[in-house]
C-alpha cells in the first residue's frame, strides 16, 4: 500500500474548491462501558458522566481552532431518534473544552444529559 502526501487537494476545474479532510472521527457506544467501534485519530473516549464525553486524539492537531460536528442516535422502543451533540453544558451556559489533544462534549434532550448508544463525532480543520 502506498501513501499519498499532498499539501492541498483541489477540483480539476478552474477555480475549483479546495477539499478538506477530517482530522479525527469516531463512532462509539456511549452507554454502559463506553467503547469505540471505529475511529480515525481518536485514541480513546473518556466517560465524564451521564451524556458527557471527551474524545482524545491519537495525534495532536495543530491548534484548537477546528470545527467539531456530531450526531447521535438513540434506539428505544423500536424506533430511532436523531439527537444533537452540544459542545457546551447547561444549555449553552458553560463551554466545554476544545484543545489540540481532545474535545469534550455533551448529549442532551430538553436540557437533560443522557448516555447514547450511537455516537458519531468528526473534527475538521
Amino acid at each position: 500500500m502506498s501513501t499519498l502526501k499532498v499539501n492541498t487537494l483541489e477540483e480539476a476545474t478552474a477555480g475549483g474548491a479546495t477539499f478538506y479532510t477530517a482530522k479525527a472521527w469516531v463512532n462509539f457506544n456511549g452507554r454502559s462501558t463506553v467503547a469505540i467501534r471505529a475511529d480515525g485519530n481518536v485514541s480513546s473516549i473518556t466517560d465524564n458522566g451521564s451524556g458527557d464525553y471527551t474524545a482524545n486524539f491519537s495525534n495532536a492537531l495543530v491548534d484548537a481552532n477546528y470545527a467539531f460536528l456530531g450526531s447521535l442516535g438513540n434506539s428505544k422502543n423500536a424506533f430511532v431518534r436523531a439527537l444533537t451533540v452540544f459542545a457546551t453544558s447547561d444549555e449553552g451556559e458553560t463551554p466545554y473544552t476544545q484543545s489540540s489533544t481532545a474535545v469534550r462534549f455533551v448529549s442532551a434532550w430538553n436540557g437533560t444529559s443522557f448516555d447514547v448508544g450511537l455516537c458519531y463525532i468528526e473534527i475538521a480543520r
